[in-house]
């Protein structure tokens, strides 16, 4: 069992985030996933077409995230390490159309 199968995950967090996102998101949508800890959230959105940006507070997490999604600077992921009661190290509008 990993982290991603917990019951947590499965029955709340999963069902939540496919019923919301249950078709493709606009292609020039970019998603945040705050909290992305070890990025199976993220790896979902990629697939579904979003580039994502996920934040964690811990860095061992982050570093997990972009390994799952296998992520270097030009991929339509990045995974930060950001508290997500402070500022967010993004630009502005980034999740918000204009």
């Amino acid at each position: 069992m990993t982290a991603d199968d917990n019951l947590w995950n499965e029955a709340l967090e999963w069902t939540t985030v496919r019923a919301l996102l249950a078709d493709k998101p606009d292609p020039t949508a970019t998603a945040l996933d705050a909290g992305c800890a070890a990025g199976a959230v993220g790896e979902w959105l990629l697939s579904r077409g979003c580039d994502v940006v996920g934040i964690d507070i811990s860095p061992a997490l982050v570093v997990a995230a972009r390994q799952r999604c296998k992520t270097n600077i030009s991929d339509p992921a990045q995974f930060l390490v950001a508290d997500p009661e402070e500022r967010l190290p993004v630009e502005d509008a980034t999740f918000g159309r204009a």
